[in-house]
């Protein structure tokens, strides 16, 4: 009980937080043009905005459903469509938006006979090379923003600090997977998990899960490489994608604003905020300001975004409806995996 008001207690905090931001924001913009630029909107660019990102999801799809076949698994691509979505969606309403529905896919997958621990270790897998490569163009796009934008001497330090912070932990992370050196069994021994009575015994599981995870980047080479080759696709259909979010709102972009813009975003959604309340916009502002574009046409440009992932959030209900499920039922066999790989 103790531990529920404390995480409720963290999360409202943070929700708060996001709401002043949210509020800081809007009295920075002309709420009027707002409205105005979304009458005026483009809906023919916004049927092509809504397929892009049907398509940059089932790309995604593909990838995982790859990850899967590698391990000895087959799972029929709509059904993991509807899991990826539903992944997605929770993500987005979680602290930390983009990480969160990992269990919940994980939980799916037992309808194909994939034990939660296996149906993780995939999960986990996609997370990993979706994770490096963005965090590589990331990267890519503040050195970008440091040498050809004017920013204040301090925020160039910061960035410099954050992409070089960005490449250890990629570079670390696959250095421990290529070697073999059970990087997450490592971690569980260094924090001290293992002295803990009630985890003493999940060793073993976790040598399993990096198992999967080792075999597929080390001896389905062509397959990993095929994975970080989608994921790339799916960045560049990202461009497409804000191109058109941004025609649909009337103004243009450049390819290197485009890149830039979304980075941006990327590092937005690491704020331990449920659905980036406000931090979004607040980047969005700034980054358009410094573009010397129009900083309503930001926020603007943050909403069809945010409107987006809503929808992926509103499809989680009838999915976990249609694959025989409900939320409290997931949260419940999250608890119950839990307790098994603890009893284990």
């Amino acid at each position: 009980m103790k531990e529920t008001l404390k995480k409720t207690a963290i999360i409202t905090f943070f929700v708060v937080i996001g709401l002043i931001l949210m509020g800081w924001v809007f009295k920075q913009i002309s709420f009027q043009e707002m409205i105005d630029i979304f009458i005026k909107s483009n809906h023919t660019y916004t049927i092509l905005f809504l397929l892009i990102s049907v398509l940059i999801m089932s790309i995604h799809t593909l990838r995982w459903k790859m990850i899967i076949k590698s391990s000895g698994y087959k799972v029929p691509f709509f059904k993991l469509l509807q899991y990826k979505i539903a992944g997605s969606g929770i993500s987005f309403l979680t602290p930390g938006a983009k990480v969160g529905g990992e269990p919940v896919r994980a939980i799916l997958l037992k309808n194909h006979n994939i034990k939660f621990h296996k149906g993780l270790s995939t999960v986990i897998t996609d997370k990993i090379v979706e994770l490096s490569v963005q965090g590589v163009l990331f990267v890519a796009a503040a050195m970008l923003a440091v040498f050809t934008m004017a920013m204040p001497s301090n925020m160039n330090i910061i960035i410099i600090l954050f992409s070089v912070v960005s490449i250890y932990l990629i570079v670390y992370v696959y250095y421990q997977i290529f070697n073999d050196n059970n990087l997450f069994l490592k971690w569980f021994r260094k924090l001290g998990l293992n002295k803990i009575k009630k985890l003493e015994k999940s060793e073993k599981k976790i040598i399993e899960f990096e198992k999967i995870i080792v075999k597929f980047h080390k001896e389905d080479s062509k397959d990993f490489y095929y994975s970080v080759f989608l994921t790339l696709i799916t960045w560049f259909l990202m461009f497409g994608e804000y191109y058109f979010a941004a025609q649909m709102l009337g103004f243009d972009l450049t390819i290197k604003q485009i890149f830039i813009i979304i980075s941006a975003m990327g590092a937005a959604y690491l704020i331990p905020i449920p659905m980036a309340l406000g931090v979004f916009e607040a980047g969005e502002m700034t980054i358009f300001k410094m573009l010397k574009l129009s900083a309503t046409a930001g926020v603007s440009l943050a909403i069809i975004i945010r409107a987006r992932d809503l929808i992926w959030s509103i499809l989680v209900l009838p999915i976990l409806f249609f694959n025989g499920m409900k939320i409290k039922d997931v949260k419940e066999d999250v608890a119950k995996e839990k307790s098994k790989e603890v009893s284990k």
